[in-house]
């Protein structure tokens, strides 16, 4: 139980750090690296939120995929089916 307790201190702690060295980034580097870096200002979702949205929608793809291919390999033709 005591190491589940650290793992989040560190993890809360790690969280933290990012965003806090992100504010720090974004309050103290011109306009065209910060653009570059930590994209457009005007953005309304984070760039955090964006990368897991995007990691979770190449996730559900790649899974749609394999899905896709293990129905066709096993393919059961049903009881009171039509044959193909």
């Amino acid at each position: 139980m005591k190491r589940v307790f650290w793992i989040a201190v560190g993890a809360g702690l790690g969280v933290l750090a990012v965003a806090k060295a992100k504010a720090y980034v974004q309050a103290h580097t011109p306009d065209g690296p910060r653009q570059f870096l930590l994209g457009p200002d005007n953005q309304d979702e984070n760039l955090t939120a964006r990368t897991l949205k995007a990691l979770y929608d190449d996730f559900r793809d790649n899974q749609r995929q394999r899905e896709d291919e293990l129905v066709e390999r096993f393919r059961v033709k049903r009881a009171g089916s039509q044959a193909e």
